[in-house]
């Protein structure tokens, strides 16, 4: 938000010192805001942060945020679906990850799985991750951690263009485009993108329904195209005062093929849309104070190419007062569409920024999030409306020479689930210039979504048509996060880290196996092979361990080894097994989709000659099988890939550079059956070639 983005600048350091230290194309140190929502250099910063720096993106030339945060950090674990990108982190899921964009809520699906390819790779400058519920600023879908996407910001003083296009295999192209100028006050920065991809199929082979299929026509990553556009206004009349109003559109398109054993008669479409309006007073280098408000929308439709048989379950009370069930039949035709799922998110904060004293900084603020959905065909009533109203207070204190503390209390009424409170604290101690220690506690709390408490569908999975099922008595999940890291930088070029975090997760829902409910059971039977209800578990406890280095041997070289240990626990109820023996039976076994090593490998090495430069990178992803309790466990992988950059100097104010890469150098790839899990949906060896063209004008005009 305009709050996180802007607000904080003014107060956290000398007001020119940083102003001309952001803008510098090369920083020394970068900056970070996420964690406490003012800025610090990020060695410095009192709330852990994870920084992705611009060069080491660039280095690497990732074809998507997912890989990108995949590749750089072995703490993020990725899976695939139709639906988007799903992230875990710290041994959670990715509805317990909130995802900002300069720090607006990205909107995703009603479950939090997000798509992510509304974020454009070579928009985006550097990546800031806090990790656990250790920030007082936000509140639901916190618990795992928050990941900020920084977008490249251009010169105000400047006419700019910038174009980037990357092809590769299987019909992949990127489409990126900028253009920004600053007209007296007002500032303006257009941006367009495509993305299509062909999509690839690594077997011919699907379990499905009990049944062997040899000729399936499933994808493993489906054919689509998508396109956004987003405009940005800045209108700052005088050192006051800024006001910014923003607003994108993105269409997304994505193909099923025709054919068994799915025997897919629908197109997926997705209209995004969102508006934003925010401003920010500083009235003194000790005082911000900002606004904004936020709308974002997220539809999605099935578009039909074949007619289908649908149904909706619809209720008829008996004479007896019995409540019975019966389905009402229709037809899409060829050419037709239906809303499968519409959700609005609506966004109001306030924020003030006060420097009490050379000690203190206090942040104060109030927020109320309103999320609507529809979803005709797949919710027993017409619509869902939840909202949460907040306020929370930090301070950011310089306890001692050396030793920062920053507490924070934040206070959520949620409409369907009342109050609560979560504090916060952390430390940061530092007893000499090489050695840096980081405490911290924070409470965590996330009330169901929409979703989980009204939702009814169905998806293929582990071979056989599952019906997943909504459930109104939902309890909110808490969660009690606690983390020690220390940071030793010996020498100039050698930085190691080591970090503990234990987060323990109270009433964590999960989807259990249940008996089908009696209104999906007709004459013949049910249409489906079983049925999954999301439900409170008893509790979840994560312990994970994390080891860093960052090593430049000789100029122009770095090396960055990344290795995470995760350990979950959960204990659930078992409605299958406590309906057969009689009694409440719990099970004790590790969290769905976690895995208990992954790793990272980086070398990068620069040349620089006259007119040219030569960034040369080596990365590789390691990773143990990922567990999964009813869908089969998702085997383990090794993926390396070599990327090169060539940059060159340019007359005219333009700039331009070149990146070629392998993804995937060994040829890895899952060939076993659709219908189990994957560790990695990789097509294999694949190749891309990126260029980039961009134009300043450094006068004004």
């Amino acid at each position: 938000m305009v709050a996180i983005g802007c607000a904080a600048p003014l107060l956290a350091q000398k007001p020119e010192a940083a102003r001309d230290s952001i803008k510098g194309e090369t920083m020394l140190e970068e900056f970070v805001v996420t964690g406490s929502g003012t800025v610090h250099h990020s060695s410095t910063a009192p709330v852990r942060t994870e920084l992705l720096t611009q060069k080491r993106i660039e280095s690497i030339a990732a074809p998507s945020l997912t890989e990108m945060l995949t590749r750089l950090s072995p703490s993020f674990d990725s899976s695939q679906s139709a639906m988007g990108a799903g992230l875990s982190l710290g041994g959670l899921s990715n509805s317990y990850i909130l995802i900002l964009v300069n720090g607006k809520r990205l909107t995703g699906g009603v479950g939090g799985q997000n798509d992510l390819s509304k974020i454009d790779p070579a928009q985006i400058r550097k990546i800031e991750i806090v990790k656990g519920a250790a920030s007082t600023l936000y509140g639901s879908d916190a618990i795992a951690g928050v990941i900020n996407v920084i977008t490249k910001d251009y010169d105000t003083k400047s006419l700019s263009f910038f174009n980037t296009t990357r092809v590769g295999s299987y019909g992949e192209l990127k489409q990126s485009n900028t253009l920004a100028f600053r007209l007296g006050d007002f500032k303006s920065t257009t941006r367009y993108t495509y993305q299509k991809s062909d999509g690839w199929q690594n077997t011919t082979l699907e379990l499905y329904r009990d049944r062997l299929y040899e000729n399936s026509t499933t994808m493993t990553s489906s054919a689509y195209f998508n396109h956004r556009i987003s405009e940005e206004l800045e209108w700052t009349p005088n050192r006051m005062w800024k006001v910014i109003a923003s607003g994108s559109w993105y269409l997304k398109r994505i193909f099923h093929e025709p054919g068994e054993p799915r025997l897919n008669m629908y197109h997926i479409r997705y209209n995004d849309a969102d508006a934003a309006l925010g401003a920010v007073f500083t009235p003194s280098s000790s005082q911000t104070y900002s606004i904004d408000f936020s709308w974002s929308r997220h539809a999605y439709f099935y578009d039909y190419y074949l007619r289908y048989l649908d149904e909706v379950m619809r209720e008829e009370l008996l004479d007896d007062g019995r409540i019975h069930y019966v389905p009402d039949y229709f037809y899409h035709d060829p050419g037709t569409s239906s809303l499968e799922s519409d959700q609005q998110q609506y966004i109001f904060h306030a924020k003030a920024v006060n420097r009490l004293s050379d000690k203190h900084l206090l942040s104060s603020g109030i927020e109320a999030i309103a999320d609507y959905l529809v979803a005709p065909t797949r919710m027993n009533r017409p619509s869902a409306l939840s909202y949460t109203l907040a306020t929370y207070v930090q301070d950011e204190w310089m306890a001692l020479d050396g030793l920062q503390v920053t507490t924070g209390l934040r206070y959520v009424f949620h409409g369907n689930f009342g109050s609560h409170l979560t504090p916060k604290i952390s430390l940061r101690y530092e007893p000499w210039k090489s050695l840096s220690i980081n405490l911290a506690f924070a409470t965590g709390f996330k009330a169901p979504t929409n979703k989980e408490l009204f939702y009814e569908y169905e998806r293929p999975m582990m071979g056989k048509l599952r019906l997943y099922l909504g459930n109104r008595d939902l309890r909110p999940q808490t969660s009690y996060y606690y983390s020690a890291a220390v940071t030793y930088r010996p020498i100039k070029d050698l930085t190691f880290d080591l970090s503990y975090a234990f987060n323990d997760v109270r009433n964590m829902i999960q989807l259990i196996p249940v008996k089908m409910p009696d209104k999906f059971n007709g004459d013949e039977g049910s249409s489906f092979d079983a049925a999954m209800q999301y439900t409170n578990g008893e509790s979840a406890k994560i312990n994970e361990i994390e080891a860093t280095l960052s090593y430049k041997p000789w100029r122009g070289s770095t090396l960055s080894l990344g290795y995470v240990f995760t350990d979950t626990w959960s204990r659930i109820y078992d409605a299958k097994k406590s309906s057969r023996k009689g009694r409440v039976i719990i099970d004790e076994r590790p969290i769905d989709g976690s895995a208990r090593h992954k790793g990272t490998i980086t070398f990068s090495q620069d040349f620089s000659f006259d007119k040219y430069r030569l960034t040369a990178s080596l990365s590789s992803r390691l990773q143990s099988d990922r567990y999964y309790f009813y869908y089969g466990t998702a085997a383990g992988y090794v993926l390396w890939n070599l990327t090169t950059v060539h940059k060159f100097d340019l007359p005219w104010h333009l700039s331009g550079s070149l990146t070629a890469g392998i993804d995937n150098l060994f040829d890895y790839k899952e060939t076993h059956p659709y219908g189990y899990n994957f560790g990695t949906y990789t097509p294999g060896r694949t190749f891309f070639i990126s260029l980039n063209i961009g134009f300043k004008n450094t006068k004004d005009i």
